[in-house]
């Protein structure tokens, strides 16, 4: 018989998580955790994490098409509206896909069930992507790339 004063195996609450806070334009948001998702859930987010990766996975640009574009940012759009609490469409449609993609990023790093998938996740590579993105009002233009000598 084991000792009584082991550590339990497993350790579950039903109390309201804890959750990260984001604030947009002075409003706070919360991001949910993976356990707070059913099962249908859960099988929709690996679902746009799926056609995110594979967005990221087209070698070449002639491979690229608008209903590629289109699908992602429709994946990553219904990705911010599940994981941000109260998130609405009209303040969604005021960010950018950057920021879109950084909500997602605070999601991922706060939940270890969604970092645990996306690492386990095979289409996804560490290849660096070129963007048809246009520059941001907020951009100062750089490229990050070396300025030529010529």
């Amino acid at each position: 018989m084991a000792p009584e004063n082991t550590a339990p195996v497993l350790d579950l609450s039903t109390l309201a998580p804890d959750r990260p806070r984001v604030t947009i334009d002075g409003a706070d948001f919360f991001v949910r955790s993976t356990n707070e998702f059913g099962l249908l859930d859960q099988h929709r987010l690996r679902g746009m994490h799926a056609r995110m990766a594979a967005f990221y996975n087209i070698e070449d640009d002639e491979d690229l098409t608008e209903d590629h574009v289109t699908d992602l940012t429709d994946a990553l759009d219904d990705l911010c509206l599940m994981v941000i609490v109260n998130m609405t469409e009209q303040v969604l449609g005021k960010l950018g896909d950057g920021q879109k993609l950084q909500l997602v990023e605070v999601f991922t790093k706060a939940s270890p069930v969604a970092e645990a998938e996306v690492e386990a996740t095979p289409e996804v590579t560490k290849k660096t992507k070129r963007t048809t993105a246009t520059q941001s009002p907020d951009s100062n233009g750089s490229t990050g790339e070396t300025p030529s000598d010529g």
